[in-house]
């Protein structure tokens, strides 16, 4: 209860995804196989949601993250050295604010141009 209660009332979450994590949620064992029936359940209702934070430590093994994540993109904190680094593209995630950001949209190029006054040249070998 202190899972489902704590998951649903989460706008974020995160998941440590450990080697034995991985396993044991794919394995559908102990309270991470629990855990997964509550986040599968809020995946299905959502697909597209950006609720969970899937985190890699003590994660050496070939799958990153359990099955049910699907291909969501993961923070590596396998690397001590660059903590500064993912613990600052971890606070942008949880605030959702990128670290890069789109620049203004600029000028239509064609705006002068009124449409049907284009000329439009032949391409291939009927061009000449």
């Amino acid at each position: 209860m202190f899972m489902q209660k704590g998951i649903e009332g989460a706008d974020r979450v995160l998941m440590v995804c450990s080697a034995a994590y991985v396993q044991k949620a794919d394995g559908g064992r102990g309270g991470v196989g629990y855990e997964r029936l509550i986040v599968t359940a809020e995946f299905v209702q959502s697909i597209d949601t950006i609720k969970f934070i899937p985190i890699l430590r003590a994660n050496n093994g070939s799958k990153k993250i359990p099955l049910f994540m699907g291909p969501r993109r993961y923070i590596d904190f396998e690397d001590d050295a660059a903590d500064a680094v993912n613990l600052n593209e971890l606070a942008r995630e949880i605030h959702g604010v990128p670290a890069l950001s789109k620049p203004p949209l600029g000028e239509n190029p064609f705006s002068g141009t009124p449409i049907g006054r284009t000329q439009v040249r032949p391409v291939g070998p009927q061009a000449s």
